[in-house]
C-alpha cells in the first residue's frame, strides 16, 4: 500500500462538497450523540481508553474515515491513500465544567457552532474529520451503580459523509465500545496513538456510478435556461420568495436546540399518521406558519423549501465493491432534494387565519402537511429521472458561488431528517448485560453561506428523545427571528403531542 496513491476522483456531488469546504462555505457535517454506559462496565478501563480503543476500531471499519483529499480546491480533486491515522489529532476530550443543565448545553451548542466554523487545516495528509468528548465535569466519579454520561460530536467533511453516514459512524462506534477491549490485531496496529493503516481503503463508489440519473432534454435545456439565460427572458415565479440576507462569505454559525421526549414524538407520528403524513412535511408547515406570522406579507410574500432526500435506495448493491457492502454499514455522499414552494396565496391564508388568534388553524396546518407529503412521495416516484444531480456535470461550482456572493439567496430553508435509529447494539450476545446506549442524536451543519437562509435539521433514537436544531449564518436571518421560530415549534409541537 503506497502512501499518497490515488485511490479514486472525487464524484460531482463529493466535489461540491470541497469546493464548499475550500471556499470556507461549508466546513463540516455533525451528529452528537449522547452516550450512556454503566460505571460497572467501566470497572477496570479508563473511559478514555476504551473509547479510543473503539475509535480506532471504526477507523479501520469504515474506509471513508482513512483518506485525504488531493487538490481540493480545483475541478478535478481525488481520495488519497494514507499509511496511518493519529488518533491525537483526531479524538479530543473535554471536559464541561458548569453548575446546571441548562448551562452544560449553552456551552455544548457554542462548541459545536465553533467547530462548524471551522475548516479542515490540512485535507490531504489529515483525514477531515474529528470526534469531540463533552464530559459534564459535574458527574464526578460516581456513586456505585451509577452510571456516565458523554455527548460526542462527530464532526466530518461532507465530502466523505452525508447525514445518514454520520449515523453509520456512531453505529459502528456503539458496537466497537459494547466489544471492548479489542482484537489483538488492532493492538498490533497501534503505535502510541498512531494507527496503522495497512490493507488500502476500498471506498463507495461516486454517486454518478452508482445511479443511472436520466435527464431527459427537455429538463435538460429548461435548466440551462433558468441558470443562463437573461434574467429577463428567464421563467419569474409569481413572488419572489424570502430569503433573508444577500449572500456573504462569512463563518459565524448560530445554533437553536430542542428537544422532545419520547412519549411526546410517539404522539406526533400517530397524529400525523392519522392526518396522511410524516413528521417531515408536518415540521415544514410549521416553519412556514412561523415565518409568515413572524415577516410582514411585503417583505415576505413567499418562500422556497427543500427537503433532502437520502438516494440509498436507489443503489444497486452489486454495483459495490464487496469490502463496502452492505451499503447501509458503509459511509458515502448520496443525496439529493425535493423543492417546496409556498406561493403568495397561500402564505396569505395562514396570515388571515392567524390574524386574529395566537392558535394554530388546524385544518390548513395539515392541509399544507400533506401537500409537502404529496411532492416528496412525486420526487421519490420519478427518480433517479430529470434530477438536478444529473446535472452536476455542466456546474463550475467555484465560478457559481462566486457570482452568488452580495446577490440574493435562491432558497428560505433546507430540512433534512436522519429519522429514527436504534440507540442500542443489536450484536450484543447477551442484551440484559450492562452495555453502553445511545439516548440522544442532535444532528447539525455548518451554516450555508451560498445555500438557503437556515437548516432544520431532526434526529431521533428509538424509545428516547428527538431533537430539532436549527442552523443559520449570523447577520443573514435576525437572532430574533430565529428565537422566535424555535419558540413556535417548541409550543406548538407541544401542544401537538397533547392531542
Amino acid at each position: 500500500m503506497q502512501e499518497g496513491s490515488v485511490i479514486r476522483p472525487l464524484g460531482r456531488m463529493e466535489t461540491y462538497s470541497t469546493t464548499r469546504h475550500w471556499m470556507g462555505h461549508y466546513q463540516c457535517v455533525g451528529n452528537t450523540c449522547r452516550y450512556v454506559v454503566p460505571r460497572s462496565r467501566l470497572v477496570g478501563s479508563s473511559p478514555r481508553n476504551v473509547v479510543t480503543d473503539a475509535l480506532a476500531a471504526v477507523v479501520l471499519k469504515l474506509p471513508a474515515l482513512q483518506v485525504g483529499l488531493a487538490d481540493e480546491d480545483t475541478q478535478k480533486p481525488y481520495f488519497v491513500q494514507r499509511s496511518s491515522l493519529d488518533l491525537a489529532t483526531h479524538l479530543e476530550w473535554r471536559v464541561v465544567d458548569e453548575p446546571d443543565e441548562e448551562r452544560y448545553t449553552r456551552t455544548l451548542l457554542e462548541a459545536l457552532a465553533r467547530q462548524h466554523e471551522t475548516s479542515w487545516p490540512d485535507v490531504l495528509h489529515e483525514q477531515p474529520w474529528k470526534l469531540i468528548v463533552f464530559e459534564d465535569a459535574r458527574q464526578g466519579e460516581g456513586e456505585p451503580g451509577s452510571s456516565l454520561t458523554l455527548d460526542m460530536m462527530f464532526a466530518v467533511h461532507h465530502a466523505l459523509s452525508d447525514g445518514k453516514s454520520t449515523v453509520v459512524f456512531h453505529t459502528q462506534l456503539l458496537r466497537a465500545l459494547n466489544h471492548h477491549p479489542p482484537s489483538p490485531s488492532l493492538t498490533s496496529q497501534m503505535t502510541g496513538s498512531v494507527l496503522r493503516l495497512q490493507s488500502p481503503s476500498i471506498l463507495v463508489p461516486s454517486q454518478e456510478e452508482l445511479i443511472d440519473f436520466r435527464v431527459s432534454t427537455r429538463f435538460l435545456l429548461g435548466s440551462l435556461w433558468q441558470e443562463f439565460a437573461p434574467s429577463f427572458l428567464r421563467r419569474q415565479p409569481p413572488a419572489v420568495p424570502w430569503t433573508g440576507g444577500p449572500v456573504r462569505a462569512e463563518r459565524s454559525v448560530r445554533i437553536r436546540l430542542l428537544e422532545f421526549s419520547a412519549e411526546q414524538v410517539g404522539r406526533l407520528r400517530t397524529l400525523a399518521r392519522s392526518h396522511g403524513v410524516t413528521i417531515t412535511p408536518l415540521i415544514h408547515s410549521l416553519v412556514a406558519f412561523s415565518l409568515s406570522r413572524r415577516l410582514p406579507e411585503a417583505q415576505a410574500p413567499a418562500f422556497a423549501a427543500d427537503t433532502v432526500i437520502s438516494l440509498r435506495s436507489w443503489v444497486d448493491e452489486g454495483r459495490l465493491p464487496e469490502s463496502v457492502r452492505p451499503l447501509a454499514d458503509s459511509m458515502t455522499d448520496l443525496v439529493t432534494v425535493c423543492a417546496h414552494s409556498f406561493d403568495p396565496q397561500l402564505l396569505a391564508e395562514v396570515r388571515a387565519a392567524g390574524a386574529h388568534t395566537a392558535a394554530l388553524p388546524r385544518t390548513l396546518l395539515w392541509d399544507v402537511a400533506r401537500t409537502i407529503g404529496e411532492q416528496v412521495k412525486e420526487k421519490v416516484a420519478s427518480l433517479p429521472n430529470d434530477d438536478v444531480c444529473g446535472l452536476l456535470a455542466w456546474v463550475d461550482w467555484a465560478k457559481r458561488a462566486r457570482g452568488l456572493v452580495g446577490g440574493p439567496r435562491e432558497r428560505t430553508w433546507e430540512l433534512s431528517n436522519l429519522g429514527s435509529n436504534p440507540g442500542t447494539d443489536a450484536t450484543m450476545e447477551n442484551p440484559g448485560e450492562p452495555q453502553w446506549k445511545i439516548t440522544r442524536s442532535v444532528f447539525t451543519q455548518s451554516a450555508h453561506v451560498i445555500g438557503p437562509a437556515f437548516c432544520v435539521n431532526t434526529s431521533g433514537i428509538d424509545r428516547a428523545d428527538f431533537t430539532l436544531t436549527l442552523t443559520w449564518q449570523e447577520g443573514t436571518v435576525g437572532d430574533e427571528l430565529m428565537e422566535g421560530m424555535a419558540r413556535d415549534l417548541d409550543e406548538w409541537i407541544s401542544e401537538l403531542c397533547r392531542e
